[in-house]
């Protein structure tokens, strides 16, 4: 039987907009790296964002976890694959167990195929999300 001593904290990394540190532990938050800017170079951060929800929802079934924040997106819900593929390698240096990839494409990218694969090999598992179109 396993004991709670046994168990580090999972370290998981997040693709996705800026989290609002009044939404989130900033405990559980060990590093936040924004890819882009927004327009007037400052992020609306009055609303809990869609990474506030998910960061949420991760620290709903594992409360230590410690979260890697890449935001990609401002006001806007669109980032360039080019965007996703550099916030993906600045995470692979971080020796995480999983990361959560929000966002959607209808395009193939070899780029993103191949660094997908290149983390997996690692033992980092990607969660993607999928579209909800009802």
């Amino acid at each position: 039987m396993f004991s709670m001593k046994q168990w580090r904290e999972v370290r998981v990394g997040i693709i996705d907009g800026f989290v609002n540190a009044n939404t989130i532990n900033p405990l559980n938050i060990l590093l936040q790296k924004k890819f882009i800017e927004s327009r007037s170079g400052t992020f609306d951060c009055e609303l809990p964002s869609h990474a506030d929800q998910v960061a949420g929802l991760i620290l709903e079934s594992a409360p230590a976890a410690k979260l890697v924040m890449c935001s990609i997106f401002g006001r806007q819900s669109f980032a360039s694959v080019s965007t996703v593929v550099e916030a993906l390698r600045w995470l692979a240096d971080l020796n995480l167990d999983l990361i959560n990839l929000s966002f959607g494409t209808n395009l193939y990218s070899k780029e993103l195929e191949d660094v997908c694969v290149w983390l997996s090999s690692y033992g980092t598992l990607l969660i993607c999300s999928s579209p909800a179109r009802g």
